[in-house]
């Protein structure tokens, strides 16, 4: 049920995209998607945490552990408060230097981006609680409420102010929906001043390292690229840049549920199964699928989307949903390497991502470079963490 309900909600993420694509001029669209890729990266900390929690809260319940589940939950919450006020400071402090190198146009679309990464930070918190404890069809309806929501308030809002501003304040009050529920029906388990004992257990600690490389990792080889668009891309060329990657990414971000369950269910478990590994092997053939679909369907893709077909964003789409292959292969290794614990190969893998995002920071100064530096760099990564993860698995 998460499966169709996620592509239910993917769906209605991209018609809203689609909507805002057609109430804002291409550099206001290309403006919004740039700073949801900010936001993305200033809360990579919560969702390293978020993975953290998930894991062993899968593990705890696969043990049928009721009072460590109940504990860990205690104390995720009074973390997350701690770290929502030191990721505020952080976030207020380096959210102008931040904006100004990438180029953001207006004060106004930074504080939009601050209160992205609040909603974010117990929005993390929210996801953890209901994968690890495998709520996967309560995920699903909060998913098509989230969606809903960031529907009606961006179709509404879009008529009224045409700017980037609104598609950031429509998913705002999207992540709102999701936190308000979850906090709501667990406010027994949310406390500011609870004991944080069962998060300084060495073992936890070492997985969220190991959670904050793969984070880092994730981030770079999938949203990274948007934000460097903007730093040196304009006007135009970062509307179509912008635009090609959303259905490029889609190939990605659809079949994602599967990760997610197979997340959950590797985390419980010592070795992969017949049924894990299956999930993985459907993850890939969906990969191919989705980017034979986005290569044949792009002009209809296109003019969903924008209300017309650009010749530009055709081409770059084809190359789009040809790189999102590795891309997405990538993802599904570090899920693996994740869940299996791994920390060898993440703390690698980590460190690929840091090297990427500095390469395409430094020389990704035109579509074709980053496209062909996405490509480049993800399938050398999956070679070198895939290569680790063979060696670790022999040693074992």
């Amino acid at each position: 049920m998460l499966t169709l309900a996620s592509l239910a909600g993917a769906g209605g993420n991209y018609l809203f995209q689609a909507i805002m694509g057609r109430w804002l001029k291409i550099e206001e669209f290309g403006h919004l998607n740039a700073a949801l890729g900010i936001a993305g990266m200033l809360t990579i900390g919560i969702g390293a945490a978020s993975q953290a929690v998930t894991h062993h809260l899968a593990r705890h319940q696969a043990c049928g552990e009721q009072n460590r589940v109940e504990e860990l939950k205690a104390a995720s919450s009074a973390f997350l408060f701690r770290l929502t006020i030191f990721c505020s400071i952080m976030a207020v402090i380096f959210i102008h230097p931040i904006s100004v190198f990438f180029h953001v146009p207006r004060t106004a679309v930074t504080v939009w981006v601050l209160a992205t990464i609040l909603v974010s930070l117990w929005g993390g918190l929210a996801n953890a609680w209901c994968a690890g404890l495998g709520q996967f069809h309560f995920m699903a309806v909060l998913g098509l409420a989230s969606v809903s929501m960031r529907l009606a308030v961006g179709g509404f809002g879009g008529r009224i102010w045409s700017n980037a501003e609104t598609g950031i304040a429509a998913s705002v009050f999207s992540g709102l929906t999701i936190v308000a529920v979850v906090v709501w029906r667990d406010r027994t388990f949310v406390c500011v001043r609870g004991r944080l004992g069962p998060l300084r257990d060495p073992e936890f600690i070492r997985f969220l390292i190991a959670s904050l490389a793969v984070c880092i990792g994730n981030y770079a080889f999938t949203q990274s690229d948007v934000v460097v668009a903007q730093r040196w891309l304009s006007g135009p060329d970062l509307g179509t840049y912008t635009a090609a990657g959303l259905f490029g990414r889609a190939v990605i971000w659809l079949p994602m549920p599967i990760l997610t369950v197979f997340f959950t269910a590797r985390s419980g478990q010592e070795r992969s199964d017949k049924a894990t590994l299956l999930q993985l092997v459907a993850f890939a053939g969906l990969l191919i699928v989705g980017a034979g679909a986005v290569m044949l369907g792009k002009e209809i893709l296109c003019r969903l989307l924008l209300n017309r077909t650009d010749t530009t964003v055709l081409a770059l789409m084809n190359r789009f949903a040809v790189v999102m292959i590795p891309v997405g292969l990538l993802q599904a290794l570090a899920f693996y390497v994740l869940a299996g614990r791994r920390f060898t190969s993440a703390l690698v893998y980590g460190t690929c991502g840091l090297l990427y995002g500095a390469a395409l920071t430094w020389w990704g100064r035109d579509a074709q470079t980053l496209l062909t530096l996405i490509l480049s760099g993800a399938t050398a990564t999956f070679v070198l963490v895939g290569a680790t993860t063979l060696l670790n698995n022999r040693r074992d």
